[in-house]
C-alpha cells in the first residue's frame, strides 16, 4: 500500500509510478482527495509513504496523518519513504524513521527522487528551467524501477539501505531550517491576486487542504495551508502573488504538461 501527499503533482506522478511497479494501490492522504476509509485502511505486505521535501523535512500535513490515522497490520509490516525533492532531502529520511518509530512500526529504506523544484516563496528560489524540467521527469521512471526492485528484493533481517541524495549541511537544514520554515514560512495571509485574477475559482479547486474559498469572484486563504503552491502554479492567469517574493518567478503546471 503507498500513501501519498502532493501537491504541484510530482509525487502522485512517482507514486502512479511505483504503484503500477509494485503492483500495489497507491492511496491520496490530502483532506480534498481522502476517502473518509483512509483513516482506517489495512495494510498490506508494505506500506510505502511518499511525500515532497519540505525545506528538509517531512510535510506538516504528512505528520499530522501519521501521528493519527489508524492502520491495521501496520506494526506487522516494514515501512518505506520514497520522497520527492527538488534537489537535495537533508536529514528528512532521519525525520521520517523517528516519526515511523514513534507509531510503534517499523521503518525500513528511505529513498528520494530528483523532480522539478517548486518552491518560490524566498530569494533566490525559482522553478527550474525548461530543459532541467523535462531531464528530472525523463529520468523519474528508471529511478522509481530501481526504487521498486529494492523495495521487493528488501531483505528484512538485514540492515536497511538507503538510497537517498542527502545534500551538503544535512544536520543543519533539517534541525535548523525545517523548524523555521514551520513556524515562520507558512503565511497563508501573504497570498493574494493581481489584477489579472479572472476569478476562474482554480485555486480553489486544486488546493488540497481545502483552504481557499472565493468571495466576490477573488479567492481566500483561509489559515489550514500546506505551503504546497498548488494555488500559485496551476493558475492559469499566473495572477497568484506571494507577498512581493514570487513576482517575475516561473509556475510548474506538473510533469504530466511537459
Amino acid at each position: 500500500m503507498i500513501l501519498y501527499f502532493s501537491g504541484t503533482g510530482n509525487t502522485r506522478y512517482c507514486a502512479e509510478l511505483l504503484a503500477k511497479a509494485l503492483g500495489d494501490k497507491a492511496f491520496d492522504i490530502s483532506p480534498r482527495r481522502r476517502d473518509e476509509s483512509i483513516s482506517h485502511v489495512a495494510a498490506s505486505s508494505r506500506i510505502v509513504w511518499m511525500f515532497p521535501i519540505y525545506s528538509w523535512g517531512v510535510p506538516p500535513i504528512v505528520v499530522d496523518f501519521m501521528r493519527h490515522a489508524v492502520i491495521d497490520g501496520a506494526s506487522e509490516v516494514p515501512h518505506y519513504m520514497v520522497a520527492t525533492c527538488g534537489d537535495d532531502a537533508g536529514n528528512a529520511a532521519k525525520m521520517w524513521r523517528s516519526l515511523v518509530s514513534d507509531c510503534k512500526w517499523t521503518p525500513r529504506s528511505a529513498y528520494t527522487v530528483q523532480m522539478p523544484n517548486t518552491y518560490v516563496c524566498l530569494p533566490g528560489f525559482d522553478v527550474d528551467s525548461d530543459e532541467l524540467q523535462r531531464a528530472k521527469i525523463a529520468a523519474a521512471p528508471a529511478h522509481i524501477a530501481i526504487i521498486a526492485a529494492a523495495i521487493m528484493q528488501d531483505d528484512l533481517s538485514a540492515t536497511p539501505r538507503d538510497m537517498v541524495t542527502r545534500g551538503r549541511f544535512a544536520r543543519l537544514k533539517t534541525s535548523v531550517i525545517y523548524p523555521s520554515f514551520k513556524h515562520n514560512g507558512v503565511k497563508p495571509q501573504r497570498f493574494a491576486v493581481s489584477d489579472a485574477c479572472t476569478g476562474c475559482g482554480t485555486c480553489m479547486r486544486t488546493c488540497p487542504m481545502y483552504n481557499i474559498s472565493m468571495k466576490d469572484g477573488k479567492p481566500l486563504w483561509g489559515n489550514n495551508c500546506a505551503m504546497c503552491l498548488a494555488c500559485y502554479h496551476r493558475c492559469p492567469a499566473h495572477a497568484v502573488m506571494y507577498g512581493h517574493t514570487t513576482r517575475h518567478k516561473g509556475q510548474y503546471r506538473g510533469p504530466e504538461t511537459i
